[in-house]
């Protein structure tokens, strides 16, 4: 469950860094939570397209969640976008 957890996010960040050519900042509080940002993004690929790969992540952690509640607990999924 906890690598399932790590695969989605580190994939997640490693695709966004490499298929749209953003920098990523990560940071990490401590071993079960890290927290990402995106503050540019490159080439001609919109922010809904940042979203997508976003949400598809979250969307995994969350199937995840149902099948382990007392394991996994989101507490802020949040997705600003800056004009």
């Amino acid at each position: 469950m906890c690598a399932g957890v790590s695969a989605l996010v580190i994939t997640c960040v490693n695709f966004i860094q490499e298929r749209l050519a953003a920098d990523v900042i990560q940071s990490y509080a401590d071993e079960d939570f890290i927290d990402f940002e995106i503050p540019d993004i490159k080439i001609g690929i919109s922010r809904h397209d940042a979203s997508l790969i976003i949400e598809n992540m979250a969307y995994g952690i969350r199937q995840i969640q149902e099948s382990y509640p007392n394991e996994i607990r989101i507490e802020n999924y949040k997705m600003e976008a800056k004009s």
